[in-house]
């Protein structure tokens, strides 16, 4: 400020030394200058790059802030983005097609990206009750940090984390996982796995290690294998995030979850390390029964 406090008989004036340029007649690019996510806006740093994303019209950006950057920054910041296939998809996949406000979004909902290769972007929103109602927007089970800001091409949110397409679906996830052997076969035994593949919509799957199972006597582990509604339990039809269970301190049906938002094109896998042969809960007491909360 050069001049401060020049009074008037019907004001005041201040005197500066830049233009002041609102938010909404700014791009995602000097958004992301001003957001503290300018090494993100730095991967477009290639003039010909610059000017595509520059003029991309009516979409929403998801902005990755320099903290949730920082393990990319290492391998990324001096990568040729316009010769690199593997990160153009990735920073991609950070742009849906279209104005998305809060407003206008609803739990499960999917968005398109700039990819075109049918992975989308899948929206979900939680609330906890608590002395104030705090609700929780996500975008790929990654949290948004900020409500929907306006720049002259659409809307950027800043999240917590960067994006990365997905590249199987719930089953492949679960046969790769070495861990997981022991609850594919329960699966297979118990007839859930046609369930689950037979599934239309977003799905999330709570999957028993084979130390779980371990754990379980020779009874347990028989009425697990036989009786479908126990490791029924362990699936939901809808999109659960582990940030949706952060009261809990990231437990379930007793057991810890050791890795969360294993994010698939068809759901979301999270690990857990206790499986429960205890019945089957309604919705409510399944996320908030004493157990999976102490």
């Amino acid at each position: 400020m050069v001049v401060r406090d020049v009074l008037t008989t019907n004001g005041v004036i201040h005197i500066i030394d830049e233009v002041l340029v609102p938010e909404s007649a700014k791009n995602f690019l000097d958004i992301a200058k001003s957001k503290n996510a300018d090494i993100f806006a730095n991967l477009f740093r290639d003039k010909e790059l610059t000017k595509y994303f520059s003029q991309l019209k009516n979409i929403t950006v998801y902005l990755p802030t320099n903290e949730a950057m920082k393990v990319m920054d290492a391998l990324y910041k001096n990568a040729d983005v316009k010769n690199n296939e593997a990160l153009m998809e990735i920073l991609k996949y950070h742009f849906a097609k279209g104005v998305h406000s809060w407003s206008r979004m609803y739990n499960n909902m999917e968005l398109d990206t700039l990819n075109n290769d049918g992975k989308k972007l899948r929206i979900n929103e939680y609330v906890r009750f608590s002395f104030n109602t705090k609700w929780t927007h996500t975008v790929q089970c990654v949290r948004t940090l900020t409500g929907p800001i306006r720049t002259c091409n659409g809307i950027v949110y800043l999240i917590e984390k960067m994006l990365t397409p997905p590249e199987n679906d719930v089953m492949t996830i679960l046969r790769k996982d070495s861990r997981l052997t022991t609850f594919v076969n329960a699966l297979n035994k118990t007839g859930l796995i046609n369930q689950i593949q037979n599934k239309t919509e977003a799905f999330t799957i709570f999957a028993p290690t084979n130390d779980a199972f371990n754990k379980l006597n020779a009874r347990q582990r028989e009425q697990v294998e036989s009786n479908p509604s126990i490791l029924s339990a362990y699936i939901y039809d809808t999109s659960v995030c582990c940030s949706s269970l952060e009261g809990s301190g990231f437990r379930f049906r007793g057991g810890h979850i050791i890795s969360c938002d294993n994010m698939a094109t068809d759901g979301v896998v999270h690990i857990v390390d206790r499986i429960s042969v205890r019945k089957r809960h309604s919705w409510w007491h399944r996320f908030f029964s004493f157990d999976n909360i102490f």
